[in-house]
Formats: C-alpha cells, sequence, structure tokens
C-alpha cells in the first residue's frame, strides 16, 4: 500500500491534535547539591614539656626526669626497678586501674603497666633484670614518656640524654644487678 503526498498530509494532520492533547511532563528536578559531612574535630594537641635529668647513689640508685607537668623518678634497689610518674598540681592524670607507661626513644620503645599510687601518682615495679636494664639504658638515651594512649591530657615528657651524669648513674644500675 503506497501513499500519496496527500494522504500523508493526511494522517500527520489527524495526529498532530492527539500529540497537542498530551500534558508535557514536568522538568526533572535538579540534583540536589549534597554537602559533605564536616569534617570530625582534630584531636586536641599532645602537649609536651621538657623534662632535665637529677641523679643520685645513695640507698638506692634514683634518676628523676623533672619538667613543669611532672617528673619520671626511676628507682634501682635491692634487684627491684620502680618507676614512677609524678603530675604537678593542676596537671590532669588519669585516673584508671592499670595506666601504660609508654617510652619512645632513639633506641627504641617498651610500655610498662602501672597503676596509680596516689591521687598523682602512678608506679610500675617489677624485678630488675637485663631488660629492666636496658630500659633504663633506653631512658638515659633520651625520648619521650607518654602516659595511656596519645589522647591524655598528661603532657608528653621530652627527656633528653643523660650524657656522662646518667652513665656514671649507670654504674649503680649494674652493682645492683650484678652484686
Amino acid at each position: 500500500m503506497r501513499f500519496g503526498m496527500r494522504s500523508l498530509l493526511l494522517i500527520a494532520g489527524a495526529t498532530l491534535p492527539l500529540g497537542a492533547c498530551e500534558k508535557a511532563l514536568p522538568p526533572a528536578p535538579a540534583p540536589a547539591v549534597s554537602t559533605p559531612p564536616p569534617a570530625p574535630p582534630a584531636p586536641p594537641p599532645v602537649r609536651s614539656v621538657n623534662a632535665t635529668w637529677s641523679f643520685s647513689s645513695d640507698d638506692a640508685c634514683t634518676a628523676i626526669a623533672a619538667s613543669s607537668a611532672g617528673a619520671l623518678r626511676v628507682s634501682v634497689e635491692r634487684e627491684k626497678l620502680t618507676l614512677s610518674v609524678f603530675g604537678a598540681p593542676g596537671t590532669p592524670f588519669p585516673g584508671r586501674s592499670i595506666v601504660p607507661v609508654v617510652y619512645a626513644g632513639p633506641s627504641g620503645s617498651w610500655t610498662l603497666a602501672a597503676r596509680p599510687a596516689g591521687p598523682r601518682r602512678i608506679v610500675a615495679s617489677e624485678p630488675m633484670t637485663e631488660v629492666q636494664a636496658s630500659r633504663i639504658l633506653f631512658l638515659l638515651d633520651g625520648g619521650a614518656i607518654r602516659l595511656g594512649r596519645a589522647s591524655t591530657d598528661f603532657p608528653t615528657l621530652r627527656i633528653p640524654n643523660a650524657g656522662v651524669a646518667g652513665q656514671a648513674w649507670f654504674d649503680c644500675v649494674r652493682k645492683v644487678l650484678l652484686p
């Protein structure tokens, strides 16, 4: 079946009004611009304080790294190592039942479990062995001591290399370890 030009125009004219009756679709809504969620708050800056060493070799071999915010006391006597951390008044101090004491420095790193021994003092005590002697040597080489996780409010104690005075003090530790 062939349609002539006239037939095609009639068919086209008949279908045109049908298309005109259709409702036009509304335009698609613009895509919603989503804003990314806000970034999580930055962790509070870790405060650190510089400590200075002092040594004594009286009844016990004692080394203290003191700062304005607190102090680290290392005591070796009768085959026992006692490590204490003291907080200065007004310094936030962890109140948990076990507080990790974390050391990191150029010689290596270690962690000891300490327990509260007062409102601003924690203590870790272990038998004096070669492992504890190596931990003391690490400390004397300098580094940082922090309590618990990095987010703890207690400042990081920056401990300098103990130098010649620390080496001389370690002789006291050797005498306890190897009587």
